[in-house]
């Protein structure tokens, strides 16, 4: 599965414990804590972020509208946002990568981050949370 695709492969995620207030943050460093991968017909599993191709960290970047793996990843994948939006607290993006779609929240407050990812027969819900990845 590719990194958005995975999403999320929407992302990469610090512990929820561990979320910071990313209010007026545009580049930040996220990872996923939790995966559920539910297919047609079958009940949905929880599954490690690992088991299904994911990157443990990715960097969203709402300046330049996109979502990529890290440097020390060793892989070069981004994807862009066809729609971003920032209100009322909540940063909400989505797009698509090959033949699926992807959509993730992110409360700026907390940090928290819940998304997901959709193709034919099956969808993959990620749950995590992201930090400033500027460095200062």
């Amino acid at each position: 599965m590719n990194i958005i695709t995975a999403l999320i492969a929407l992302i990469f995620f610090v512990s929820v414990a561990c979320a910071d207030d990313v209010s007026d943050v545009d580049r930040m460093l996220c990872s996923q804590s939790r995966v559920l991968v539910c297919m047609h017909g079958v009940d949905c599993i929880a599954v490690e972020p690992a088991k299904v191709s994911t990157p443990q960290f990715v960097i969203v970047d709402t300046r330049r509208k996109t979502i990529a793996t890290t440097k020390a990843s060793g892989e070069d994948r981004q994807s862009e946002f066809s729609s971003l939006i920032r209100e009322g607290g909540l940063i909400i993006a989505q797009g698509r990568d090959d033949e699926r779609s992807f959509s993730f929240v992110i409360d700026e407050r907390t940090g928290t981050l819940t998304g997901s990812t959709v193709s034919d027969g099956y969808t993959l819900s990620a749950f995590g949370a992201c930090t400033d990845a500027s460095v200062k």
